[in-house]
Order: structure tokens, then C-alpha cells, then sequence
């Protein structure tokens, strides 16, 4: 958001859609007058919204990009579908090798120091999500790392 605003980034940051509606990333876009959408409606959440409602809230906001970070549930198909190639995931290390179940917030922080990688900041990796890719392993070439 501040990259979009200081003119570093090409873009604008419309909306936080998140599954933790308390959350740091969540606080900071209500004081900076971006929408909070919580996704999905859960007991936790019951504010959160369903897959056709977060489509029509995008879709209204006019979003081409969708960038995943720290989101840790299953993508619906339908969201994959509605931005083909228009998804990023980044992952704050190298995956595979620190990815998967365990593997969230500071635990992968912490795991990648503990291997002895010195610099965390030169190991982000980013996935493009499609629909020919759900629920099947990652092909290393949509690994750009």
C-alpha cells in the first residue's frame, strides 16, 4: 500500500479480504480507509462472507489483482476461475522446503533461520495459483523463486 502510494508500485491497493478480522493487516487498512472483507463465514467469523458475496464485493471494487500472503485456507475454484493468472501467493522462504502443515507466521521464520539461511529477505517465493493446479502438487515451473 505504501510502495502504491510513495508511486514504487503501479497500482492500487483496493481492499484486505482476510479470515482474521483482528488481525494487524486488517487494522491497518481501516485507518487507511480501505475496506476489510472477512472470508469465510465461520463460527469464529461470523461476519465473513461466502465465496459469490466475496466474487460480487470484487468485482464491484473492480480488483484485476489478487495477492495472497499469509492466507492459510483452501482457495475456492471459483476465486481461482474468476482471476486466471491474476493470482499471486507469496511465501516468506523457499518452498517446498518450508511449506506445509506447521509452517505459518513466525514458525517459518524461525525454521529458515534455524537452517542457517542467513537472509530471509533474497528466499520469498511466489506461486501463480490456477485452476489447473488445484489440489495437485506445484510443477516447478510455476515456482519463481
Amino acid at each position: 500500500h505504501e510502495a502504491a502510494l510513495g508511486g514504487k508500485v503501479n497500482g492500487d491497493v483496493v481492499a484486505l479480504v482476510t479470515d482474521k478480522p483482528g488481525c494487524g493487516g486488517a487494522e491497518y487498512a481501516r485507518c487507511n480507509g480501505m475496506p476489510v472483507v472477512v472470508f469465510p463465514k465461520s463460527k469464529s467469523a461470523p461476519e465473513g462472507v461466502s465465496t459469490d458475496e466475496l466474487l460480487n464485493v470484487l468485482r464491484d471494487l473492480k480488483v484485476d489483482f489478487v495477492l495472497l500472503a499469509g492466507y492459510l485456507k483452501l482457495i475456492p475454484g471459483e476465486l481461482v476461475k474468476a482471476f486466471p493468472r491474476s493470482m499471486l501467493n507469496i511465501h516468506p522462504s523457499l518452498l517446498p522446503a518450508f511449506g506445509g502443515k506447521g509452517y505459518y507466521g513466525l514458525k517459518v521464520h524461525k525454521a529458515v533461520i534455524a537452517s542457517g539461511a542467513r537472509d530471509t529477505q533474497d528466499q520469498l517465493c511466489t506461486l501463480w495459483m490456477s485452476s489447473s493446479t488445484l489440489g495437485k502438487p506445484w510443477p516447478k515451473e510455476l515456482c519463481q523463486c
